[in-house]
């Protein structure tokens, strides 16, 4: 067995040592008569987390496997369907319980601890709902075109090996989505990098998304080359912000530029996630630029990035609420935008002291949680071909 066979057939013994006592624990739950199904649906509705664990290490490891196989290179051990891996680890376990229902029922033992498992169960799902909710300043949807931002990592790894700064703005930028591909690019990343900083980089980026199944690789303990030890500089200001931009190594688009008042928050994030369940890319200050556009670093090139961004939006939501009327950036961005003439969307929720030019363009709604507007009289979800 190599040494890949061996770390993942590691991870494997780990995961299944933490499947133990959840197992017996469900095991004991189970009443006389009953079938194996049942038993792997009390387990996912005791254990979702751990159900969607052996989900996301099923599907790492195939798409691990596939990429050897292209290569050429032996399978590291992985595990079949959650099903499939169940039957084979649970096989004693099963057995034992029927065995011990032949001798003594204990049906209400069983139902007193299933009812504390589940209350248990509710309280976990609770607190990873409130670690999702940190995820506010994330991107939950797939970026457009991120495959070209992956190309020109690894162009700029081949060809310009000691431009360790470039590849850490193009890992700031993945590291802002949370999508299948975003974090299959940063396990690659900390996978084959041989620069611990960027490495690192990328691991903190996975746990700070709650990403699943990452793994502190080993140390390279190999021939290091100068590129293994540069620490790279991160972007701070907007200056620095604008000159990545406009050198245009990955050529941002995006759905929606938001446009509103820093004030109204919590009305932002609860817009952006919408936006985002409705397959929309959007764009705010704080959230996507937060380092660089710091309210107290605000400057000339603080404008001036914000004219990339407009350039690289399809659309404007113009976010109207009391608050926003004393803003002197939103007029700013909605001239700027309306000068483009790209497409222009006001949620309003307010009715009095309404500037009278915001009726010059299109009203959006919300209904049953989605973002929309009026066609020929029917509400129409805000979808990517309104955008283009």
């Amino acid at each position: 067995m190599g040494i890949s066979q061996r770390k993942y057939q590691h991870r494997l013994d780990l995961l299944s040592k933490k499947l133990n006592r959840p197992l017996h624990l469900t095991a004991e739950t189970m009443t006389s008569g009953f079938k194996n199904e049942d038993f792997y649906n009390r387990f996912r509705e005791l254990y979702p987390l751990l159900w969607h664990e052996l989900e996301e290490t099923h599907e790492d490891l195939e798409v691990l496997n596939n990429i050897r196989a292209q290569k050429h290179l032996r399978q590291v051990p992985a595990i079949p369907d959650v099903k499939s891996y169940l039957e084979k680890r649970c096989k004693a376990i099963i057995a034992n319980r029927r065995n011990k229902l032949s001798k003594e029922s204990s049906i209400e033992e069983a139902n007193k601890l299933y009812y504390k498992l589940k209350i248990k169960a509710k309280q976990i799902l609770a607190k990873a709902e409130e670690k999702e909710r940190e995820l506010y300043a994330i991107q939950k949807v797939q970026p457009e075109d991120f495959e070209k931002l992956q190309t020109k990592y690894f162009e700029l790894r081949k060809q310009e090996p000691l431009n360790i700064d470039g590849r850490l703005n193009i890992l700031m930028d993945a590291a802002k989505y949370k999508s299948a591909d975003t974090i299959a690019f940063l396990k690659k990343i900390q996978n084959c990098e041989r620069n611990s900083k960027l490495r690192d980089y990328a691991r903190e980026a996975l746990i700070h998304m709650h990403a699943p199944n990452v793994w502190r690789e080993r140390k390279y303990k190999g021939k290091e080359k100068m590129s293994y030890k540069i620490e790279p500089h991160k972007m701070k200001t907007p200056e620095e912000l604008y000159s990545y931009i406009t050198k245009k190594q990955w050529q941002r688009k995006m759905d929606v530029f938001v446009s509103h008042c820093s004030i109204d928050k919590d009305l932002i994030i609860s817009l952006k996630d919408m936006l985002n369940k409705q397959g929309l890319d959007c764009y705010v200050d704080w959230m996507y630029d937060y380092e660089q556009l710091s309210r107290k670093l605000t400057c000339k090139e603080t404008a001036a990035v914000l004219i990339e961004r407009i350039k690289q939006a399809k659309a404007l939501l113009y976010v109207l609420t009391k608050e926003s009327l004393s803003s002197i950036w939103m007029p700013w961005e909605l001239g700027y935008f309306s000068a483009l003439g790209k497409p222009i969307y006001v949620y309003k929720l307010i009715d009095n002291e309404i500037p009278e030019y915001i009726e010059l363009y299109k009203q959006v709604e919300l209904r049953n949680n989605e973002i929309g507007v009026i066609i020929e009289g029917n509400f129409t979800p805000l979808p990517k071909k309104i955008m283009d």
